[in-house]
């Protein structure tokens, strides 16, 4: 154990530095020193970024960042465990099937959405359910399931088909976008610009002209930026709405670690004929890394395919090599009255590590692509050796603007050779969060 919380301690920095990459700034025509600069070159520059990608390609005609905040809204769609990948700042995972709860939070490192989404963390808390109730302290104890989780997401680069569509993209773009959005720039030049810079000279002129002038140059970027972005969201919004791509997809890596913060604990005894009661301890650690793959369709079908290996700590009374029954201490000279009863288990306690390797594909295919069919293969080696099995019928419940709000999927799974049924529920409640 503390070889495996070594290797995290050093490899997270690391993880940190490689997820932080430096992000290229909005690409500019000219710097925007004044009013007129932002006439000229708030909507000239969202074209310009266009014209780069073409000289690399001729069929590139989206910018990285209007691919970004498309993929970026439809990435996180579907949420039931905590490997899942979503952009909200906070979200719970309550699962029945697995008697787990998860809270997580989500840290986005960029400075703004309009730059590149490359990687994500995670930081959660998980423990374990029993009878609707997460025990977290019991008689001033912690625990024995709870732990914290660490999740780090590297997203790979998308692409989006239009095949047929290049041309209506274009004369949208060129010939109603590009005015409209002009014609927006002259009004709040001419409308709000001079409030917006009376104001900053009020607050910053009578101290230093060079403090007003940077706090001037950061409000005519912005402003800029608001321009750019606006841009990208209306095209986005009308390529959907009228189908003129044929589908977009997206990948991203996934390393997630479970720490335990208390130990678990068992009562064993060393058999049915002894009934002095012992205790061991266990730290149910876990490690697992995996990769997805990601495609939306236009008429809103959606597929994800994913691939896990995982290594974790195990022992024979979590895989139900040693049975567990209730054990009844009577009161002393009344064998009719129960003093105690507690669940145990007979024989030599074993721990041991466990890999295992697991596939996993979800598709949304019907109810407008927020219902749908998952399926899950796992497959374990070493003294734990079991093949299990998911099916699901998962169904994701989005508000007004298509963002996820509820998540749940029905199971039916084989686990260790025992049968379940059950419901795991993903809810996101970061959009109530500033």
């Amino acid at each position: 154990m503390r070889k495996l919380l070594l290797i995290l301690i050093f490899t997270f920095p690391l993880f940190k530095i490689y997820g932080q990459e430096k992000e290229d700034s909005l690409i500019q025509t000219k710097p925007f020193r004044n009013a007129e600069d932002l006439k000229t070159g708030a909507v000239q520059n969202y074209f310009f970024d266009i014209q780069e990608k073409q000289k690399e390609d001729s069929f590139k005609i989206f910018s990285e960042k209007l691919l970004n905040l498309l993929f970026a809204s439809e990435i996180g769609k579907y949420v039931t465990d905590s490997k899942n990948l979503t952009l909200q700042k906070a979200y719970a995972v309550l699962s029945t099937a697995d008697k787990q709860l998860f809270l997580g939070t989500t840290v986005d490192f960029r400075k703004s959405d309009l730059e590149r989404l490359r990687t994500l963390w995670t930081l959660g808390l998980k423990a374990k359910l029993s009878d609707d109730f997460s025990t977290l302290v019991k008689n001033s104890d912690p625990s024995g399931e709870l732990g914290l989780n660490f999740k780090y997401t590297r997203i790979g680069s998308g692409t989006i088909k239009y095949t047929g569509n290049r041309d209506k993209i274009l004369s949208y773009r060129n010939e109603i976008l590009k005015e409209k959005f002009q014609k927006k720039v002259e009004k709040y030049i001419q409308s709000e610009y001079a409030q917006d810079r009376k104001a900053l000279e009020n607050l910053y002129l009578d101290s230093t002209y060079n403090k007003f002038n940077k706090k001037y140059l950061k409000l005519l970027e912005k402003k800029a930026t608001e321009i750019y972005k606006g841009l990208a969201e209306e095209e986005i919004e009308v390529i959907k709405k009228e189908k003129l791509y044929r589908h977009f997809r997206d990948n991203w890596l996934t390393i997630e670690a479970f720490i335990p913060l208390t130990e678990k604990k068992y009562n064993l005894i060393p058999d049915t004929l002894n009934t002095k009661v012992g205790e061991e301890t266990f730290m149910p650690f876990n490690l697992k890394a995996g990769y997805t793959w990601f495609w939306h369709y236009a008429n809103n079908k959606s597929l994800y395919l994913s691939g896990f290996g995982s290594i974790f700590n195990n022992n024979n009374i979590e895989i139900e090599k040693l049975k567990s029954f209730k054990l009844n201490t009577p009161v002393q000279g009344a064998d009719n009255l129960i003093k105690k009863s507690q669940d145990v288990h007979a024989g030599n306690f074993e721990t041991f590590v466990t890999t295992n390797l697991k596939a996993e594909g979800i598709c949304y295919f019907f109810w407008g692509g927020k219902a749908g069919l998952s399926v899950a293969l796992e497959k374990n080696f070493g003294e734990y050796d079991a093949t299990n099995w998911k099916l699901g019928l998962p169904v994701s419940l989005r508000d007004k603007d298509d963002k996820p709000t509820i998540n749940f999927e029905a199971q039916w799974k084989e686990v260790n050779g025992d049968h379940f049924v059950g419901i795991g529920v993903g809810y996101s409640f970061g959009k109530f969060i500033n």
